[in-house]
């Protein structure tokens, strides 16, 4: 029986490892996407600081609250095209922006629960998105940057930085999990 229980807690692992995975490709798309502004840039065309990352895209980053969960959401497009985890939006019946200034509706367009990805349409535009990015690899440079559960309530939100440590194919995942979902890639940080 403990065997069952370890390897449903393995797959919930991988799961959240994917949410997490998603949020790093955002993450690493933001920072690709500051390397590319002139305006507080040095003179080797990189950002200047964290800070100036953030400041330039944190209002691509929206706080999501349904009646069963909270997280982040992150604006890909300038008509209110959003990308969270599945989990985020699971099971719940209203969704909205929770932001400081008021609420803002949110609709689920679609969900992916096996790579635990969601897309969403806010009733609002968001002239400040990410550009999502296929680029990236082992020692890149990464940051996290949103508001894990309900932490959007209590002020900014949480940013941590790291690298890639790995990244894992397909074939990689199905050596050990032959159920793994086509498509599939995890990235590994520190």
């Amino acid at each position: 029986k403990w065997k069952n229980v370890f390897l449903s807690h393995i797959r919930a692992g991988l799961w959240v490892g994917v949410g997490i995975y998603s949020l790093f490709v955002l993450s690493g798309a933001m920072m690709s996407a500051n390397e590319n502004l002139s305006s507080s840039t040095d003179n080797r065309g990189t950002c200047t600081s964290v800070e100036d990352q953030i400041t330039k895209n944190g209002p691509a980053l929206v706080p999501i609250a349904t009646d069963k969960s909270n997280g982040t959401g992150f604006a890909v497009k300038s008509d209110g095209t959003l990308v969270t985890a599945y989990h985020v939006v699971e099971d719940a019946e209203h969704v909205k922006a929770s932001f400081a200034s008021g609420e803002v509706g949110i609709s689920i367009v679609s969900v992916a629960p096996e790579y635990d990805l969601a897309l969403l349409k806010m009733d609002q535009e968001t002239p400040i998105f990410f550009d999502l990015t296929a680029k990236y690899d082992t020692m890149d440079e990464v940051l996290t940057y949103g508001y894990p559960q309900n932490t959007f309530s209590a002020g900014l939100p949480s940013v941590s930085k790291g690298i890639v440590s790995r990244v894992m194919s397909i074939s990689d995942l199905r050596m050990t999990d032959n159920s793994v979902p086509d498509g599939l890639e995890l990235i590994q940080t520190d």
